[in-house]
């Protein structure tokens, strides 16, 4: 009697295969060609993963059916020579899917099915791309948790420094004299020590644009002012005003006049000073680093 399989196939991520071992779920039904139930039979499986006709992961499983002819495997478990590595749903620049297939055989060559796996198991993409080393362009800050002394191979501290042309002209291409300068050999990295950093204000007004933007200065020599990245801004409030009360005194006593003699004169009492020697939001100390 021959056999055949293929009323229901599923792929899946199991959370136990996520903490514990590499691979993703296949599931499938067996049926004899009359479309019984091949139930509580011993089944050996070839499995290979296929992309442009060319098999890129094989490997044999050996299972049982249950009672509905139902079996289970996870691909990536299997007994074969290559390495399971969840990088082949991956091209090499890791940014493109490339079109993978699923063929499951009997061993000895019964072809089961072949599928395209239509949505890539995203928990295995995401492990891979958590591994993969993110690439900062030159010229980009971010902020780094660890003491100056920890700062990893191809970053600067963000602390003001000079630093000549010839050492990094890669970065002084990027960010040329915007940060300060004192000739043409020589360059300043940005000096983020203390500051909140802000987008660069467009020309066009809108609510969001900093109405002070021209007014913008440098923090050291040679480096850009007004409307330009470099510049910098002290702190400052926005204008506003306070109204105080009159307060009218008749015969040394607070009240209206019933009659009689009397002497008025307004009293306007002042404002306690307070708060502390800046405004700021609630904030954290970092490192801003720059990427060379």
């Amino acid at each position: 009697m021959k056999n055949f399989t293929l009323l229901l196939i599923c792929f899946g991520l199991s959370v136990s295969t996520l903490m514990a071992q590499p691979g993703f779920s296949y599931q499938a039904v067996l049926r004899h060609t009359d479309g019984s139930l091949r139930a509580n039979e011993l089944v050996v499986l070839d499995v290979e993963l296929i992309q442009d006709l060319v098999p890129v992961y094989s490997e044999t499983q050996t299972v049982n059916t249950n009672d509905f002819g139902v079996f289970s495997i996870v691909v990536g478990q299997g007994v074969g020579d290559e390495t399971y590595s969840s990088a082949i749903f991956l091209s090499s620049d890791s940014t493109n899917i490339p079109d993978t297939y699923l063929r499951v055989s009997e061993s000895g060559g019964n072809m089961l099915s072949e599928t395209k796996i239509l949505g890539v198991p995203i928990a295995e993409v995401a492990k891979v791309a958590l591994n993969v080393r993110v690439t900062f362009p030159v010229g980009a800050v971010i902020p780094f948790a660890g003491s100056a002394d920890k700062i990893p191979d191809g970053w600067l501290l963000c602390d003001g420094e000079l630093y000549e042309v010839a050492s990094f002209p890669e970065l002084f291409g990027v960010i040329g004299d915007s940060w300060g300068t004192t000739g043409p050999d020589l360059f300043r990295v940005p000096d983020l020590r203390g500051i909140f950093l802000r987008g660069a204000s467009g020309i066009a007004e809108d609510e969001f644009a900093d109405p002070d933007r021209d007014e913008r200065i440098s923090r050291h020599e040679g480096g850009n002012t007004g409307n330009a990245v470099g510049s910098f801004q002290a702190d400052e409030f926005e204008s506003h005003s306070h109204t105080n009360k009159t307060r009218f005194v008749v015969d040394g006593h607070g009240g209206r006049y019933a009659g009689g003699s009397y002497g008025i004169f307004s009293q306007n009492p002042a404002i306690n000073e307070s708060g502390g020697n800046e405004t700021r939001p609630v904030n954290a100390y970092v490192n801003y680093i720059i990427r060379y």
